[in-house]
């Protein structure tokens, strides 16, 4: 059973699964969706950051909610954009209504779409500060993979501190590597806030080897999964994992005009 000390760095990790690339057209892939989203022509394209379960257009937003069960942590939702869109890289940006944000950047390559940052908003809203000090693998594989059955892999080592207790509160150094092993299982009907999608179901098992270093370490190993889904020319539609008792949903999304 996971603590709730240990599920804290553990959210850290799985919430990586939830960023998105591309560069073209989306073209709308929900069913029962309310947010009046008019069909774009499906663009082919050469560039290495074009990723059709991971589209990116310039302009656009989408909404996020994160709820626990439990005591684990209050629920927050967030809005993803891409400020800054290349050929071969990108930066997404996670921002809450308050406006706190944070910025990370995304390699592109032929084999899909890579980050060597550690960068979420939770972070920010908890007493750990935990960042990738080298990374190997692609978060999102090439779009030729996406089929059932299809397996891929990709790692961390990470760094960063903790602060632990109340009155008087101890920051305490964490160490360690993560892996993430994710195969894609079978295209499914999902339904979240954003509408309804046909949707690839990735299943993903994380596991971290991590080391809390105070007065003396304390080494520990975890495992846990998660469950994703990617709707195409939509992206990340819903991200579970009952062994941390928690889930992500798409609430909205919508392309910007004018300005």
């Amino acid at each position: 059973m996971i603590t709730s000390r240990y599920r804290l760095l553990a959210v850290c990790c799985v919430t990586l699964c939830m960023a998105a690339c591309g560069r073209h057209g989306r073209q709308a892939n929900t069913q029962g969706n309310h947010n009046g989203l008019s069909s774009q022509a499906d663009t082919k394209s050469e560039d290495q950051c074009y990723n059709p379960y991971y589209p990116v257009l310039p302009g656009e937003s989408l909404e996020y909610e994160t709820k626990y069960e439990g005591d684990a942590q209050a629920p927050y939702t967030f809005t993803v954009t891409f400020p800054e869109i290349g050929d071969d890289s990108f930066v997404r940006r996670q921002e809450s209504p308050s406006g706190l944000s944070v910025d990370t950047t995304w390699k592109c390559n032929s084999d899909g779409l890579a980050s060597t940052q550690f960068g979420d908003l939770a972070l920010l809203q908890t007493r750990l500060q935990l960042e990738a000090r080298s990374a190997s693998g692609v978060v999102i594989p090439a779009a030729d993979r996406w089929r059932k059955g299809a397996k891929w892999e990709y790692s961390y080592t990470v760094g960063g501190k903790m602060v632990l207790g109340g009155g008087a509160p101890q920051s305490v150094s964490v160490n360690g590597a993560v892996s993430v092993e994710n195969t894609i299982g079978k295209e499914e009907l999902i339904t979240v806030a954003a509408g309804t999608f046909d949707a690839f179901k990735v299943t993903s098992v994380f596991t971290e080897k991590l080391a809390i270093k105070g007065t003396s370490d304390m080494p520990f190993d975890i495992s846990f999964t998660a469950e994703s889904w990617y709707a195409k020319d939509v992206g990340l539609v819903k991200a579970t994992s009952e062994d941390l008792r928690m889930s992500t949903e798409l609430v909205t999304f919508a392309k910007q005009t004018g300005g």
